[in-house]
């Protein structure tokens, strides 16, 4: 990049920092740092959120698991790249082996144009099987994964070999992109699962 695309883009960038948000969340220590010498926003509105986890907040529970009473979460926006409408419908299969089981949804239900039959889609299921409980939008994600038997990753993933997450291992997590969400409740000894796609345009 150029030296005179670069100053427009951090221009762009400083400006929309300035004008179009409330605070400044940075997870890179050096992006951070730039934000705060070039004065994107105030001090007291720029936070380092760094690139690890809180113990105190995500920390390993013991439960007794039982297979007649499984627990699911998810947790993420309702649309239907993040796997939303395949999770149900393999959850209304897995129900009918064990109807004990329950499925609790965090997140919500986005009300655009683009998701508004994954909306219908969504509560349709909710209003067909009992065992499907939605939260709505949460803040205290941890107290949801203390209960919790296992959890669904939010996300469509190709070719990926950590498909199937196990507790608290970090050479699964060293190769993935997606490692700070995963291991959060990976520290929680929760298992994580996810989809499968050969090609994510299909």
């Amino acid at each position: 990049m150029g030296r005179i695309a670069y100053e427009l883009v951090f221009w762009l960038e400083k400006s929309l920092a300035a004008l179009a948000t409330d605070w400044l969340l940075l997870q890179s220590e050096e992006d951070y740092s730039l934000a705060k010498t070039r004065h994107f926003k105030e001090d007291e509105r720029l936070m380092h959120l760094g690139n690890g986890i809180d113990l105190n907040r995500f920390y390993p529970t013991e439960k007794h698991i039982s297979p007649e009473h499984l627990k699911f979460l998810f947790v993420g926006r309702l649309v239907q790249e993040k796997g939303i409408l395949d999770l149900l419908q393999a959850f209304d299969e897995l129900t009918k082996r064990y109807p004990n089981a329950t499925l609790t949804i965090a997140g919500e239900l986005m009300t655009s144009e683009r998701d508004r039959e994954t909306a219908k889609q969504v509560e349709a299921h909710l209003a067909q099987n009992p065992q499907i409980h939605y939260a709505g939008f949460v803040r205290d994600t941890p107290l949801y994964l203390q209960h919790t038997t296992s959890f669904y990753f939010p996300l469509i993933v190709k070719d990926c070999h950590a498909l199937f997450l196990k507790p608290w291992r970090p050479d699964y997590l060293s190769s993935l992109p997606i490692s700070v969400a995963v291991e959060k409740k990976s520290r929680m000894g929760k298992p994580a699962f996810s989809f499968r796609s050969v090609d994510l345009r299909h």
